[in-house]
């Protein structure tokens, strides 16, 4: 099965309005890499179809060298209970976005994965495709930044949490194969 994929935002918010009026739809997750364009997409979808919007890096308890455990997860847990409450279709976006919502004990109705496209193709795939070694990934990181330490005596890097987590995340949670929709954000440098 082909997921649908769209790289303009109106052609976007004009499918999810259909989807939105032939479904009861509460929960409409955004996930992808960190810096791939996720926040941009919810604003313009919460504008567009005037939904409350949920930013999961508004309640991470920050400078903790990591992400998923490090959540306000009653706040959010208490956000999302009002709007259900209230029967109020909310977007949520951030990144390990399945991992955060398993541990709320929600489920998105309509997930949707944002790319970072370049001419060439996916630029993050390296990091996201699923069913690579994590392992394998991790240790190329790891000796990329002990070649840059010894090639320009730099301190040794800190080692990027943030970036392990989301190499294990996609390989654990599969968000590529589980998302209804993809949109591809054209990048520039």
């Amino acid at each position: 099965m082909s997921i649908p994929t769209f790289k303009h935002c109106l052609d976007f918010v004009n499918q999810l309005k259909v989807h939105l009026v032939n479904n009861r739809c509460t929960v409409i997750g955004i996930d992808g890499k960190d810096g791939v364009g996720k926040s941009t997409l919810a604003i313009t979808l919460a504008d567009e179809l005037d939904l409350e919007l949920i930013e999961i890096d508004k309640y991470l308890i920050k400078n903790q060298g990591g992400y998923v455990d490090y959540i306000k997860y009653p706040i959010l847990d208490e956000i999302l209970r009002n709007a259900q409450k209230l029967q109020k279709s909310v977007i949520i976006e951030g990144i390990c976005l399945i991992e955060v919502l398993e541990r709320l004990m929600v489920k998105p109705d309509i997930l949707i994965y944002v790319k970072r496209m370049m001419p060439n193709g996916w630029y993050d795939s390296y990091y996201c495709e699923p069913n690579k070694n994590p392992e394998a990934l991790l240790k190329n990181i790891k000796e990329s930044n002990e070649k840059a330490h010894k090639l320009f005596g730099s301190p040794p890097p800190q080692q990027d949490d943030l970036r392990f987590s989301i190499i294990e995340y996609h390989q654990e949670y599969k968000p590529t194969e589980k998302a209804d929709y993809f949109f591809e954000h054209i990048w520039k440098k």
